[in-house]
């Protein structure tokens, strides 16, 4: 039996089917662009947190000169 073969016949349960599908479908979308966001943000902020513990690479470069 393949997938067609169990699906209603009826036009309004069949919209009815397809309305809550792209409903689905909007809701995923939305939850993988929201997780999208997420990580960049994370990723800004882990980047953020490693200026701060390292300074900057040009800065890193001016201190060890200043040793020198």
């Amino acid at each position: 039996m393949n997938e067609l073969d169990s699906l209603p016949n009826d036009v309004e349960t069949l919209k009815r089917l397809l309305l809550a599908s792209s409903a689905e479908l909007v809701q995923a979308r939305a939850e993988a662009s929201s997780t999208e966001a997420l990580v960049a943000h994370l990723r800004l902020v882990i980047e953020k947190l490693k200026r701060e513990i390292y300074g900057t690479r040009n800065e890193r470069k001016a201190r060890l000169i200043d040793q020198m």
